[in-house]
């Protein structure tokens, strides 16, 4: 298992560099398939030590950060379990059944690259912030914009190459996933809020 992560973390990497050769890194296998969605777990637990030691340093106590762990890889399965499920249908109207493992499986792994770099540019920005350097701030705030765009070419790039769609079709898929992200985070931190509001208003 450990073998194919590695492998597939290789794959990743190339995809996001639109390099067709990532696909060969992947094990089209059902056991990669349910390994694909373990990703999410190394991104939040890295996100969460570089907050950490952000608030450290800038003299927080951290103590809240275990409920936001809890709340972003709750946030992010549910996410992911979505935008795979959505997948399923639309593969098949799209007639490309055959390609939704591999689909999936570069998604995910894919995934797991940008959302690492997107958390690295993300503490780049909340340090600048913590240390009040606005040019800098500007110039990162600037460099995540084209990030998110780079990101959507990647995600058309993959979906081309399994599904074989048109460059339209992909983007929609790609503002598909985007859509239940966003979504999916809105109204779970929505209920959270209102279980938290309960909870804590409860008489004693």
């Amino acid at each position: 298992m450990f073998g194919d992560a590695v492998l597939s973390a290789q794959g990743g990497w190339r995809l996001f560099r639109r390099d067709p050769d990532g696909f060969r890194y992947f094990s089209l296998t059902q056991k990669n398939f349910w390994l694909s969605f373990v990703t999410i777990l190394p991104v939040i637990l890295l996100g969460e030590f570089l907050f950490l030691t952000l608030d450290l340093f800038v003299g927080r106590s951290g103590e809240e950060i275990g409920t936001p762990v809890i709340n972003l890889i709750f946030d992010g399965a549910i996410a992911m379990a979505l935008f795979a499920l959505t997948m399923v249908p639309l593969s098949e109207k799209l007639g490309r059944p055959e390609g939704y493992v591999s689909f999936i499986i570069a998604w995910h792994w894919t995934g797991l690259v940008v959302s690492l770099i997107f958390q690295a540019l993300i503490f780049l920005y909340a340090v600048m912030s913590a240390l009040d350097v606005e040019i800098l701030k500007f110039a990162l705030f600037l460099t995540l914009l084209g990030f998110f765009a780079y990101q959507a070419m990647v995600g058309v790039f993959i979906a081309r190459q399994t599904l074989h769609v048109e460059p339209l079709i992909g983007f929609s898929i790609v503002a598909i996933a985007f859509g239940i992200a966003i979504v999916t985070t809105m109204v779970l931190h929505e209920i959270m809020g209102v279980v938290t509001s309960t909870i804590h208003n409860r008489p004693l």
